[in-house]
């Protein structure tokens, strides 16, 4: 069984420097490609993962599909 330790000071601050960039590469795809990402569709309880499975179930992109009909 393994002990969950502690990230130390210096361990955090990159941990916390990476999470920054990523959401800045995320932020800056969704700027670049919006059609990509599901427009909310105002209610509460699905979290977004509608279309994202919709998605998986169809086998591609259903922005790109869309788009060539």
């Amino acid at each position: 069984m393994s002990k969950k330790r502690s990230l130390t000071g210096e361990q955090e601050d990159g941990r916390i420097q990476g999470l920054r960039l990523l959401a800045r590469i995320i932020a800056r795809h969704y700027l670049e490609h919006p059609d990509l990402y599901p427009a909310p569709s105002g209610d509460s309880g699905g979290g977004g993962q509608g279309r994202a499975a919709e998605t998986v179930r169809a086998g591609g992109n259903a922005a790109q599909k869309e788009a060539s009909q």
